[in-house]
């Protein structure tokens, strides 16, 4: 089991059960960095499965956010790393770089289906026509801004920016810098 390395809970348990145990037990080991609220889902998640699955036993492991991203980076190689394992998808290039993961197997995750099935922000989790992950957590997103600043800036402050390209505008424009270029207002 620990010979590929996948990104997801869902991923790694339905091909722990693929390939899965017959007439054995076959434990899977599931890392997360440490949130109380998605702990205590997961494990809700994992008795909803083995209940499902008998012969599947999923240890779930966490670690605190601070030491998490190093942990994994370094147990992989050393053979030691989990089955499964809950990433930020930012990580998710340095990781496949590193050859610390290997991509969803496409005869259990067809790309077609993966896409019809989640929302576009799969598609970051896609290199070279496959996927290396599944989004497991949806995030609310807000700009907070600094009216005064936006003012000063000679900006609008009752219209925030739209777009990545408009906030790096006006972030440029809020920005202020000594004559050394040390940063005095980051924008």
């Amino acid at each position: 089991m620990r010979t590929w390395f996948v990104t997801l809970a869902a991923a790694g348990l339905s091909l722990a059960v693929s390939a899965g145990a017959k007439a054995q037990t076959v434990e899977i080991e599931y890392w997360q960095y440490f949130f109380k609220e998605r702990v205590a889902a997961v494990d809700e998640l994992i008795k909803t499965f083995e209940a499902a699955n008998p012969g599947v036993k999923v240890k779930h492991t966490h670690f605190p956010y601070a030491q998490y991203q190093t942990k994994v980076a370094a147990a992989v190689p050393a053979g030691e790393g989990p089955d499964v394992v809950q990433l930020y998808y930012g990580w998710l290039e340095e990781y496949r770089k590193a050859k610390l993961l290997a991509p969803l197997p496409k005869d259990q995750f067809d790309v077609a289906q993966v896409e019809k099935e989640f929302f576009p922000i799969v598609k970051a989790m896609k290199a070279d026509g496959a996927y290396w992950g599944l989004p497991t957590a949806v995030r609310s997103m807000a700009l907070f801004y600094n009216k005064k600043l936006m003012t000063e800036a000679g900006l609008d402050p009752s219209k925030p920016p739209k777009t990545l390209d408009e906030l790096i505008e006006m972030g440029g424009k809020i920005a202020k810098r000594d004559a050394g270029g040390n940063t005095l207002v980051a924008g």
